[in-house]
C-alpha cells in the first residue's frame, strides 16, 4: 500500500502498515480457500467452532466481530455442506448451539495447513532472532490495544476533536 503523504507521524504509518500486511495475508489465504467454495468468514467461524464447539451464534458472532444475522448466514451455509450442525440451546429456546461435525476435525487441520502454508514465506526474510522480536513486540502492541479498548476512559482531547468534527459536519 502506497500511504498518502498525510500520514506522517510514525505511529500511524506504523498502524496503517500493520493493516494492510493483515489485509494481503488474508487475501493469500482467501486465494486458496475460494477454491473449495470457503468464505473468510466461514473459515473463522469453522476454526472458532473447532476450538469452542457448542457455542450460542451470539458467542460466535461476538468472537468473528460479526453481526449475529451475518454469523447465522454463515452457519447455516456451512450446515448445508455438511460442517457443522446446529443444536438447541438449553437456557434459550430462540438461540442455537453450534457444533462441529466429526468427520470435520480432520479437514480444519488440512485447512489451517493451507492458510499456513499460504503465508509460510512471509518472514523468510527474518532470522529467528528478529521474528522473536516482532512476536514480542506485537504481543505487546496488542495487549495495549485490548486494555486501552477495556478502558472506557474518555480521552479529554480525542473528544474535543470530536466535537469539532461534529460541528464542523453539521
Amino acid at each position: 500500500m502506497r500511504l498518502s503523504g498525510h500520514v506522517t507521524q510514525p505511529h500511524m504509518v506504523a498502524t496503517f502498515l500493520m493493516n494492510d500486511i493483515s489485509r494481503i495475508c488474508l487475501q493469500l489465504v482467501d486465494q486458496h480457500m475460494r477454491q473449495i467454495d470457503l468464505t473468510r468468514a466461514q473459515w473463522y467461524l469453522l476454526n472458532y467452532v473447532h476450538l469452542y464447539d457448542g457455542l450460542s451464534q451470539q458467542e460466535l458472532a461476538d468472537l468473528v466481530d460479526l453481526g449475529k444475522s451475518n454469523v447465522a448466514k454463515q452457519i447455516r451455509s456451512l450446515e448445508q455442506k455438511g460442517w457443522v450442525k446446529r443444536g438447541p440451546h438449553e437456557q434459550d429456546g430462540r438461540s442455537f448451539r453450534v457444533y462441529m461435525i466429526k468427520k470435520m476435525k480432520p479437514t480444519i487441520k488440512k485447512l489451517n495447513s493451507v492458510a499456513e502454508l499460504s503465508l509460510q514465506g512471509v518472514l523468510d526474510h527474518l532470522n529467528k532472532k528478529e521474528i522473536s522480536a516482532l512476536v514480542h513486540m506485537l504481543k505487546g502492541i496488542d495487549l495495549q490495544l485490548e486494555s486501552a479498548l477495556a478502558d472506557n476512559t474518555p480521552d479529554p482531547e480525542i473528544t474535543r476533536l470530536l466535537k469539532e468534527i461534529r460541528k464542523e459536519l453539521e
